[in-house]
């Protein structure tokens, strides 16, 4: 088993890290700080060392020079986490034996792709297969929450008055929110619009331009007299916007809003997509209803904004009803009128079937994931 120290002074991150790395079966030990590290590595004598580069105490650099200094600890690989990787950085990590960087925020699979790259734990860069680690036990209703502001007593007073019935994750950092955004899969995030280093609005946009997140539900925060940055808010697709200070009644009632129907069309930088539920999913008989009104509106006005590339997602789709069929090809054919291409992505075998039997969609190619879909239009 592959032993690796994880040093850095966010939680967040030291979470991350833990999180994907004992999916594929390696021993995680953590260090806050340079001297930390320094100690924990002696201790422990990793095999890979993840080292931040801006820490309190003792930074990345210093920590890296001390490691080059120490007899038993000179040869330790090391690979340096950054949010900013400028030539100068990169060039004076290099030249201290550093093998690699990582520069946040990032995902598991480039974390897969540069620790393989050192540790050798599989062919290839990503593992044949990855345990998923126990995750919070929560009722039906629950949400899992994540809150992002600069502001720690904000993140205290949403988990202290949410807790109780959710899942609530909280970080300080724009760049930490996305990547823990990117592990959690939250069903809402929290936002506050003006942050230092990343703002909301930068965020918001990274969020959004990882197919990943896209549909994720966005909740702007701000004090009331900010409505130059609620209005900038609303016009990029924020859900809502939460005004500062806030209750524990406010912050109910906007899960309670939440838990009514939304539109299923989300957007993914200039791809639209209908994410499609099972037969199954309770939210079907709600969505076979929207494709008469909402969903069918909500194509024709992407149309008018110039809009020009539709993805139909079946991927979590198991079983079909005829009527959805029906309404789906319809849906098509509108799409069609308005010069829009139309991307599928593959439901089940059995959901093929259904489709199988309407003469229209013998003919329609079927793509594997969302993420192939959103890339095909750049290679028609």
């Amino acid at each position: 088993m592959a032993k690796i120290l994880s040093c850095d002074d966010s939680r967040t991150i030291r979470t991350v890290v833990s999180k994907y790395m004992k999916q594929v079966g390696c021993e995680i030990v953590e260090a806050t700080n340079g001297q930390e590290c320094l100690e924990v590595a002696k201790r422990e004598k990793p095999d890979l060392i993840l080292l931040d580069v801006t820490m309190p105490v003792m930074d990345g650099l210093q920590t890296l020079k001390a490691l080059r200094e120490d007899e038993l600890l000179k040869s330790s690989a090391v690979v340096m986490l950054t949010a900013v990787a400028s030539k100068e950085l990169v060039v004076e990590i290099l030249k201290l034996g550093v093998k690699d960087y990582i520069l946040k925020p990032f995902d598991q699979k480039e974390l897969y792709k540069k620790v393989n790259k050192i540790l050798r734990l599989w062919e290839g860069d990503a593992p044949p297969h990855a345990t998923a680690t126990d995750d919070d036990e929560r009722g039906a209703d629950a949400c899992k929450i994540l809150v992002i502001d600069d502001k720690a007593n904000v993140l205290q007073l949403v988990s202290d008055c949410l807790k109780d019935k959710h899942k609530v994750l909280t970080t300080t950092s724009g760049p930490e929110g996305i990547t823990l955004a990117l592990v959690e899969k939250p069903d809402i995030i929290l936002l506050d619009l003006a942050m230092p280093e990343m703002d909301g609005f930068q965020v918001f946009q990274k969020l959004k331009a990882n197919s990943k997140l896209a549909d994720v539900r966005v909740v702007g925060m701000s004090i009331e007299t900010q409505t130059d940055l609620h209005k900038r808010a609303k016009e990029m697709g924020f859900r809502r916007i939460l005004i500062k200070p806030f209750t524990k009644k406010d912050l109910e009632d906007l899960l309670s809003a939440f838990a009514r129907p939304v539109n299923p069309v989300t957007r993914t930088n200039d791809v639209c997509i209908v994410n499609v539920p099972d037969k199954k999913d309770p939210a079907a008989r709600q969505f076979l209803q929207s494709l008469v009104g909402e969903i069918n509106r909500s194509v024709e006005e992407m149309a008018e904004e110039g809009f020009s590339k539709l993805v139909i997602n079946m991927g979590g789709v198991d079983d079909l009803e005829i009527d959805m069929v029906t309404r789906l090809l319809a849906l098509v054919a509108r799409a069609h009128q308005l010069k829009i291409r139309v991307k599928f992505v593959r439901p089940s075998e059995r959901a093929l079937g259904v489709l199988r039997e309407f003469q229209e969609t013998k003919q329609l190619g079927m793509i594997a994931t969302l993420d192939d879909a959103i890339r095909s239009f750049s290679t028609d």
